[in-house]
Order: C-alpha cells, then structure tokens, then sequence
C-alpha cells in the first residue's frame, strides 16, 4: 500500500509512505511465520476435541476462535508491521577537483636561471581555469567543487559551482561573485586563490580526509591536479584503494616536468617554546636539496621581537645572530644544523633559519622556516590538590619539585597537621577567590574530595 501526502509535494521532494512487514524482507520470507502459524492452528484445534469432547459442537468451535484470534496476534506482531516514509529528493552529481597548493607547486621547469621568466606550475592551473573551458564541460553534467590540499586538505579554500542549465548556461553559486565571464565560470582571481602555501605535499592524507567528509555523498569523480610530489603522510594507495571500494572514480593530472628542477629548503626548524635568561638553549634545523648534492651554502639564524601584528607580516626576516656554513646532503637527506643561542632578555622572539639564496635554486619561498620562542623571568606555578597521597601524587609531586623551572603548592586533604610535603607551600583550603587562583598556571587533581 502506498500514500502519496500531497502537501509536501513540492517542497523538498515527494514523500512516499508505504505499509511494510519488518520481518518481511522477501517472499520467502513468508513461508517459516504462516507454517508456524498453521502447525499452532491445528494442534489447538486437536487439543480442543480431545479436552472438550462432552461440550456443545458450538462451544468447541467458539474455544477454538478464540484460540486462533489470539494466536493470529501473535503472527502479527511478530511480523512487526510499520509505516515507513520515503522522501524523493533529486541532487545533482558532484565533481571535485583537487588542487595541489604545496611550495612545489610555486617552481617553474624552464631551463632559465630566471624563475620570473617562465610561469609558474600553480600559475599554470590558474590560467587554464581562467582561461579555458575545462570547468564549463564538467559542469555540463556534474556540480563542480574546486578543493586546495597541501599538508592537508584545506576546509577553507573551497569554490563551488553549480551544474550548468540548459535554460540558463550561466548559472553558477559561489562563495565570494556572481558575475561571470563568456565561459560561465563566476569571474574571481584564480591566481589569488591558489597561491602555494603548504611545506609538505600529503596527498594520502588529503584523499583519505576528503573520502570520510563525503562519505555519506560519495562524488562522481575526484580529479587530482598535482605535480606528483609525495613527500609526507601516508601513501595515496590506501585512500585510492578506499575510493575504489566507494565506486569514486580518480583521475589525475599531472603539472611540470618529470625532472626534478634544483632547489634547496628548510624542512624543518625545532625549537624550545620557553627559555630562560641566561639559560643556554639549542635551535635545530634540517636542510633538504635536489641535484644540489656536495654544494656549500650559508644558513643563517635570524632572531626579530614580536610586539605588534606587523611583526608576523614579514616572514623571513630580522637581525641576524649566527651564521653556519652546510654541505648538501643527497637528493632528499635532511642535513641538521644546530645553534645554541644565550638569551638575556624577556619576551616573545621569533626565530627564522634562513639559507642563503643561490642561483641555482628555483624556489627560493622555501628557503626559511620560522618558530615562536618566548623568554621568561618566571617559573612556572602549580597547584596540586589530592584526596589523599596515593602513588600517582607522589609521583608528579617528585617530578616537578625537582624541576628548577616549576614552582608547587600542595593541597593534601588527608594531611594532619604538622606534616610536610616537598612543595614551596603546603595548603590548608582551597583558594577562595578568582585572584589566587589567578596565581597559578595550572592545577592538578588526583581523586579529591569536590
């Protein structure tokens, strides 16, 4: 049986509700329940002429009505019978092209020793979208959604594009114009949109991550537009596998030469978060080349103050402090290289590990990396509170009693008086008021009495 409610009609979809049997997945499904139901019939029917045989004719049959009816409410909520609605809702397909936006992406392939000669990888994309029609035939049959990855899959770089009418070949939705050019594409600044701007290529993690957000509507097509260079994360095989299990097809296309043009970079910069005047602190770095092998190069370790957001706004630079010279290792081997600065005086720094330009680099944008430091006249303060001195108090208590960084309080609420803790003070109730509390870093708790 089937109902079609009217009023929902033009609203989301057509609405459907239809009388269903749970149990009932099949018409075999029939057989075992009715053989049941018959075989439970005739046994009752059996047993009443067999208890009932010195009763009325009439009687005996009402007996086994009653019997029947009873046993016929049984089959039925055992079958359980329920309504169910079904809502129809027509969704346009979905393309997705995926766009590599790592630091790789920003080399050109021209034989030049002149990178402004020639147009960028990155460049390259944008103007075939600006320029071409490739995304007026996708969106001839599919919406289209142009997605960025780099060390991951950017949820914020995100156009979308709706599926081309025949009534209305201009139409489109995006997030930032409605006007549209002579293709039907809405008419923003693809080379403002893709910048490269990621230091790792991840493109497993990126498809893996794209697979699970759509999991519930999986696309028609993933297409990858990268220069292949897998450098980090987990390999592609797996997502490609997951995908191939969804019944998503991928196709890719590829960017740049299959050479590997010259370049050396920082792949990494480690660097304590907190320091101490007077404290002797290292910095390392990690430096990476291809077909660079055997080269010497000048690393510099800058060190600028951060006071206002304009300091953040000019990365790779400030005042230079040390100065290594490094030999290049093999294509893809981080050569480390290690500072260790004295500090003496308070506040926030910013370290940057720069290579020196050399000519035969071809992406001097990932020639530093930068990381936050800050110099501090304090030690840390904390509060520990617990029920009662069980081993795991014991333990952290120890642990940051010794650390000449780490100032401790104590609230042991078992404690009697007079007994001493390894702390800077021993408490003997909770602070009352926001500006004690305010006193402390941190507090930890192990099984206290609330």
């Amino acid at each position: 049986m089937t109902f079609v409610q009217l009023p929902l009609l033009f609203a989301e979809g057509l609405v459907r509700t239809t009388f269903e049997w749970g149990r009932i997945q099949s018409n075999g499904d029939w057989i075992l329940p009715i053989g049941v139901f018959v075989g439970l019939m005739v046994f009752a029917r059996w047993m009443i002429r067999r208890d009932a045989a010195e009763l009325h004719p009439v009687l005996s049959w009402f007996l086994t009505l009653l019997r029947t009816a009873t046993l016929f409410g049984l089959l039925i909520l055992y079958l359980l019978p329920q309504w169910r609605s079904e809502r129809e809702t027509v969704r346009n397909s979905r393309a997705i092209l995926l766009i590599d936006t790592s630091l790789s992406m920003g080399l050109t392939d021209g034989e030049s020793s002149t990178p402004d000669s020639h147009a960028s990888r990155i460049a390259e994309v944008a103007s075939a979208l600006a320029e071409t029609d490739f995304l007026e035939r996708i969106r001839g049959k599919h919406d289209a959604v142009v997605r960025q990855f780099n060390e991951g899959l950017d949820r914020d770089a995100v156009r979308r594009f709706a599926k081309l009418d025949a009534e209305s070949p201009a139409a489109a939705t995006d997030n930032t114009a409605n006007d549209t050019n002579a293709s039907g594409v809405p008419a923003f600044d693809w080379h403002d949109f893709l910048k490269p701007r990621g230091s790792e290529t991840r493109l497993g993690f990126a498809l893996r991550q794209l697979l699970a957000e759509d999991n519930g509507t999986p696309p028609a097509g993933l297409i990858v537009i990268s220069d292949g260079g897998q450098n980090a994360g987990i390999a592609p095989e797996a997502a490609i596998a997951a995908a191939d299990k969804a019944g998503i097809p991928i196709f890719t296309i590829g960017i740049g030469s299959p050479d590997r043009p010259s370049n050396v970079r920082v792949s990494d910069l480690i660097a304590p978060a907190r320091a101490y005047p007077g404290d002797r602190y290292a910095v390392t770095g990690y430096i990476q080349s291809q077909r660079l092998a055997g080269r010497e190069v000048d690393v510099e370790l800058l060190l600028r103050e951060v006071d206002t957001a304009a300091d953040r706004s000019q990365p790779g630079t400030g005042t230079v402090v040390a100065v290594k010279q490094v030999t290049l290792g093999t294509d893809g081997e981080a050569v480390p290289v290690e500072f260790e600065l004295t500090p003496k005086e308070t506040g926030r720094r910013i370290l940057c590990l720069r290579v020196q330009e050399i000519a035969q680099d071809r992406n001097p944008g990932d020639n530093f990396r930068e990381a936050d430091i800050e110099i501090v006249d304090r030690k840390n303060r904390v509060l520990i509170l617990a029920g009662g001195p069980m081993r795991e108090y014991r333990f952290v208590r120890n642990q940051l009693y010794r650390d000449r960084t780490t100032t401790i309080d104590v609230l042991l609420q078992m404690a009697q008086p007079g007994m001493s803790q390894d702390a800077a003070r021993l408490l003997d109730d909770f602070p009352a008021t926001r500006e004690e509390m305010f006193e402390y870093d941190c507090v930890l708790a192990f099984d206290p009495d609330w």
